[in-house]
């Protein structure tokens, strides 16, 4: 907060040093213009002094009350005192302004010009004396003389105190969050995923509390990836282990069994084959977990894409009385990535098939609208539990048959996936700016719908997620 204090400190001061400058510049031409008219209308005091020693010789009083209405009240005073010590307009006169008047007028004659004698025609002694100073400020009480500087201290005083108090508030309110923030960053680099600050922060409005949000935010993400990257890995070296298991246990019987050599040998190349497309499914999400910025793009067409996955579907499909149909609504083309695209129908129709019991049909429906392709695909399988629909595209989610409406006891072991299919076909989709959900339709089975914009040559695949 210190070098916070220091700037608020310091700008505040500046900022006063430069409006006071101004405003006293403004001042002292105000206050010259005004000497200017002063000195314009002030009178020559001596004459004054003796036109009131004529009007008082000649005329009397009331003629010597006119010339003093007529005194300029900004220049020094001339007083009339009588006899008495009283002022002839009785202004008050302090006791050593009157002291002064009676001794200068007992000095040699002209040896004291600001003070005479003089006498009414009536006789009534006079003296007209030339005050240094406006009577009701000669000789002031002490705390009165004193206190325009003390104000001027006082005020001086209590300015940079406001100033030091003020600048000290404002930093401490503006550098807390900062703080709070700081300590955050810091905990969140050194592991601690699961700090936020707006907890701390409170109910604060503006950019600050915006940036809190923010960083909480991208904790949870952050949080998020890295759990997410940590149980991937943890699932990957779990199922890579299985395999590389059986593969260890039949090259040792091979070794103790020569007679089964050949049977081993198959079960070898099954469990090679199993790895084989465990690395590739595995490659292929961190492909779509990484940067696609040097992915080619190119027009795909949808409908002849899913034509060519569907023959080659239906090939298998039939060795087990099972069937996939294309329904073809529209023509529809986007600029992506062919071979992405392929991987997530294929992933999605053959998951279809997989499922769906025999002699059963697996539908596939392309349809556009004027901004999207919708590709649909239905299967007469035993559905999911609603609960499951949801996981079934994180990575190695399987779907056992207590997850099922029904049992499937058709489905082998050995055809057990990896639970890395449609996760790769959700990561290729939502690339595309696309969508995937499923849901279980009301006759029986399974239906996931893919949505995709019907994109221009200029779009490019995303480098995120939404």
């Amino acid at each position: 907060m210190g070098r916070l204090f220091w700037k608020i400190f310091l700008g505040l001061w500046l900022t006063l040093a430069l409006t006071s400058g101004v405003v006293g510049l403004i001042a002292e031409q105000q206050q010259e213009k005004r000497l200017v008219q002063l000195a314009d209308r002030a009178q020559n005091p001596r004459a004054m002094m003796d036109a009131l020693f004529h009007a008082l010789h000649f005329s009397g009083i009331e003629a010597a009350k006119s010339i003093l209405d007529e005194q300029d009240k900004e220049s020094r005073p001339i007083l009339v005192i009588d006899s008495l010590g009283k002022e002839l307009l009785n202004r008050p006169i302090p006791k050593k302004v009157l002291q002064r008047a009676r001794n200068s007028t007992n000095r040699p004659k002209g040896s004291a010009p600001w003070a005479r004698k003089v006498r009414t025609p009536e006789g009534e002694p006079y003296i007209v004396f030339l005050a240094p100073r406006a009577p009701s400020q000669v000789n002031p009480p002490t705390l009165w003389r004193f206190w325009p500087r003390f104000l001027n201290s006082i005020l001086g005083l209590s300015m940079v105190g406001a100033t030091l108090l003020f600048s000290l508030i404002l930093a401490w309110y503006m550098s807390r969050p900062i703080r709070h923030l700081r300590e955050a960053t810091n905990k969140l680099a050194s592991g601690e995923l699961s700090t936020r600050v707006m907890n701390q922060i409170g109910n604060r409005k503006g950019e600050i509390s915006d940036l809190g949000r923010d960083f909480d935010h991208m904790a949870e993400h952050l949080q998020g990836v890295i759990n997410a990257q940590k149980q991937l890995l943890s699932d990957v070296s779990h199922e890579l282990r299985s395999p590389l298991a059986r593969l260890q246990l039949a090259i040792e019987l091979v070794r103790q069994k020569p007679e089964r050599t050949e049977s081993l040998l198959k079960r070898i190349y099954l469990e090679s084959n199993r790895l084989n497309e465990l690395v590739g499914q595995f490659l292929t999400l961190s492909r779509l977990e990484g940067d696609l910025s040097t992915e080619s793009r190119t027009q795909v067409d949808i409908g002849s894409l899913l034509e060519d996955i569907i023959e080659s579907l239906n090939f298998q499909a039939t060795q087990e009385e099972k069937e996939v149909r294309l329904e073809l609504r529209a023509e529809s083309q986007l600029s992506g990535d062919a071979e992405l695209l392929r991987r997530a129908f294929e992933n999605v129709i053959g998951n279809a098939v997989k499922y769906t019991p025999p002699k059963s049909v697996v539908s596939v429906a392309l349809a556009k609208s004027d901004s999207t392709i919708t590709v649909s695909v239905s299967d007469q399988g035993p559905g999911i539990d609603e609960s499951k629909l949801k996981t079934i595209f994180e990575p190695f989610s399987r779907i056992t048959n207590q997850d099922r409406f029904r049992d499937d006891p058709a489905q082998k072991s050995d055809e057990r996936g990896f639970g890395l299919g449609l996760t790769i076909a959700d990561r290729a989709i939502r690339r595309h700016h696309g969508t995937i959900r499923a849901f279980n339709l009301e006759e029986g089975g399974l239906s996931i719908v893919i949505t995709l914009p019907a994109a221009t040559q200029n779009q490019s695949i995303s480098r995120g997620y939404k």
